[in-house]
Parts: C-alpha cells; sequence; structure tokens
C-alpha cells in the first residue's frame, strides 16, 4: 500500500514553477496509473510526447484527481497520520489512458511556502507509479528472436 516512504512529491526552488516532471527516454504507450494523495487541494497530471504536444490531462480527457484532505500538512500527521492497522489514510488510485508514445508526465499542484532553505514542498504525494513501456524487455526481444529462428529451421526442413 501507498506509504509516506518512498513517495514523490514535489521540492523545489521558491521562485520556480515548474511541477514534478518524470521523463522516460524509451517512451510510454497507452497508460499511466498511481495512487496519490493531496493536502487541501487538486494537483494535476499531464502527459506529454517528445515535442511536448500534450496526450492526455487529468479533467481535460481524464478523470479529475481530487483535493482529499484539510490543510493539515501530510508531514505533520495529516494525511500519512498512521491508522491502528498499521496502514496510511487518504491515498486514492488513479488511472489515466492516451493514445501514442509519451516520453514527459508531469505532476503539478499547489506548494507550500518556502522553508528555511529556501525551498518548497508539494501539498501532493505520488507512489506505486505504474507505466506501459514503449520499448519492448530485453527477454521479450529475445523470446521473439527464438521463435523467429525456429520458424526459420522449420521452413528449412520443409524445404529438403
Amino acid at each position: 500500500a501507498p506509504s509516506k516512504y518512498g513517495a514523490l512529491t514535489l521540492y523545489r526552488d521558491s521562485s520556480s514553477t515548474d511541477g514534478l516532471a518524470l521523463r522516460f527516454d524509451g517512451g510510454i504507450t497507452s497508460s499511466i496509473s498511481f495512487w496519490y494523495s493531496t493536502v487541501n487541494r487538486p494537483m494535476t497530471v499531464t502527459v506529454l510526447d517528445a515535442n511536448n504536444n500534450v496526450l492526455a490531462a487529468s479533467g481535460a480527457n481524464g478523470p479529475e484527481l481530487e483535493a482529499q484532505g484539510t490543510n493539515v500538512g501530510p508531514l505533520t500527521g495529516g494525511h500519512f497520520r498512521p491508522i491502528e492497522e498499521g496502514r496510511f489514510n487518504r491515498w486514492k488510485p488513479y488511472a489515466l489512458d492516451f493514445s501514442g508514445t509519451a516520453t514527459t508526465v508531469v505532476f503539478n499542484g499547489f506548494v507550500s511556502g518556502p522553508g528555511p532553505t529556501g525551498k518548497v514542498l508539494g501539498d501532493f504525494f505520488v507512489d506505486n507509479l505504474t507505466v506501459v513501456s514503449a520499448v519492448p524487455e530485453t527477454s521479450t526481444v529475445a523470446m521473439m528472436l527464438a521463435g523467429i529462428a525456429g520458424l526459420g529451421v522449420v521452413a528449412r526442413r520443409r524445404q529438403r
């Protein structure tokens, strides 16, 4: 289950307005899914291709991401406050489907005011990110080549 340990969030200079951008050099196809938690404001997710064209966006051609809590921050006992069974509360699953090959997924949302380091922390968290890769796994390519070689052997035997 999602938890505060290992979750992604935005951490940037207070002067920046960029969201949390994840780049996939090999590309991803068809869908992205994840679990998310927010404080008291919604976040957005946008899927971009190599030319920064929007392939999909929350609220546009996908469901909206909802605010899920109060103004109690996730790191101060709000969303990540453990409940008696040892799980964590207020996580919600989300999936976004698209056509084409995406290279970037951008998460954006509100951020807390800058702390003593001048950095700001996102009021949203993402965990258990799952994508469909456009580049086949090495084992898939090996199996395909073995299959083609097998067809070649069968065809050659039939010619004799």
